[in-house]
């Protein structure tokens, strides 16, 4: 009897360890999951915003969308809205 309820009482621990692992990987999930939605909401607006002002979005253009990725969006937003396709093209 003894030994069958330090088996259970193993089990239990065993159970919660495991619970309390799983719902750190599900948080750890919905944050990249948020983060990765994030990141495409971001990179349509600028393939939006590049598509309203130059039309097509060519080679040249997408090698800009990531330099505008690594901007806040009121800068990039300003960046798009202002700059003229060859200033665009030399961003750092």
């Amino acid at each position: 009897m003894e030994v069958t309820e330090q088996v259970e009482l193993e089990e239990r621990r065993i159970i919660m360890a495991l619970s309390q692992v799983y719902v750190e990987w599900e948080k750890q999930t919905e944050a990249r999951g948020e983060a990765i939605g994030a990141e495409r909401a971001k990179r349509s607006a600028i393939e939006g915003l590049l598509r309203a002002r130059f039309g097509e979005i060519d080679r040249e253009l997408a090698g800009v969308i990531p330099r505008l990725m690594s901007l806040e969006s009121d800068e990039y937003t300003r960046l798009l809205l202002n700059s003229s396709r060859s200033e665009l093209l030399v961003l750092p």
